[in-house]
């Protein structure tokens, strides 16, 4: 259980670091950085998983707990982020189990660059998962301008 968490947090860290993470937002004129999040298993390299979602909050002073959508049947959900500054990532829900990072001393912050939210970019996180090693192994992750 602790190996698959490290590997999780691993994977969400460079993942988050790449793109960034926030609260969503608005509409007309709200700048954002757009991140559509795909998980699918890596042993047959296609296979959308459904049921992730991350918990985390937002930069200070914000201390509201959020939670992302869950990866739909085609593995994927999408944030759009408006704020920038430091995320902490503390939880991750996969199917109905709940990891929450702090039993593992593992929650961390992630830094939102402006300048992405400024333009607003629109990325793809590939995330593999190995659903066939027990823990779950989780690759590469892939990152797509789109």
């Amino acid at each position: 259980m602790k190996r698959f968490m490290i590997l999780v947090l691993s994977v969400v860290a460079l993942t988050l670091i790449l793109s960034g993470c926030g609260s969503g937002g608005g509409g007309g004129d709200t700048k954002s950085l757009t991140v559509t999040f795909h998980f699918q298993a890596s042993n047959d390299g296609n296979s959308p998983i459904s049921g992730v979602k991350l918990g985390y909050t937002a930069p200070a002073p914000d201390t509201t707990q959020y939670t992302s959508p869950a990866s739909g049947s085609n593995g994927e959900f999408v944030v759009k982020l408006t704020k920038a500054g430091n995320y902490i990532v503390n939880t991750v829900y996969y199917g109905t189990n709940t990891y929450n990072l702090e039993d593992y001393d593992a929650t961390f912050t992630v830094p939102v660059d402006q300048a992405d939210i400024t333009a607003n970019k629109k990325v793809m996180e590939t995330v593999p998962i190995d659903l066939s090693q027990s823990p779950p192994s989780i690759g590469e992750i892939v990152e797509t301008t789109l």
